[in-house]
């Protein structure tokens, strides 16, 4: 099992000792997390999937992660509590265009 706050507060104290909670604004979150799903997409792009690197993957991967995790925490969210939510309502889409 993932302890996701210990995850998070790894993140915000590399953030901290960076000096860039300033900058980490929702704007610039969700920005910077689009650049690295961009980054990630890249990887792919023209590539076999067998083709990509496992490291720059796990690279790319972690840092929309990371930059989701600010987003979420900026925010007081509970990704347990989103995702559900998001099922729930993709749930009840889905079902009805069946």
């Amino acid at each position: 099992m993932v302890d996701l706050q210990n995850l998070i507060d790894k993140i915000l104290e590399f953030r901290d000792e960076h000096a860039w909670k300033g900058t980490n604004s929702s704007k610039n979150l969700a920005l910077a997390l689009t650049t690295e799903a961009v980054e990630l997409h890249k990887l792919f792009h023209w590539h076999k999937p067998e083709a990509v690197m496992d490291r720059k993957l796990r690279q790319e991967l972690a840092d929309v992660f990371i930059y989701a995790l600010l987003l979420m925490d900026k925010h007081s969210l509970s990704l347990e509590e989103i995702i559900n939510d998001k099922l729930v309502l993709d749930q009840a889409k889905y079902q009805l265009q069946s």
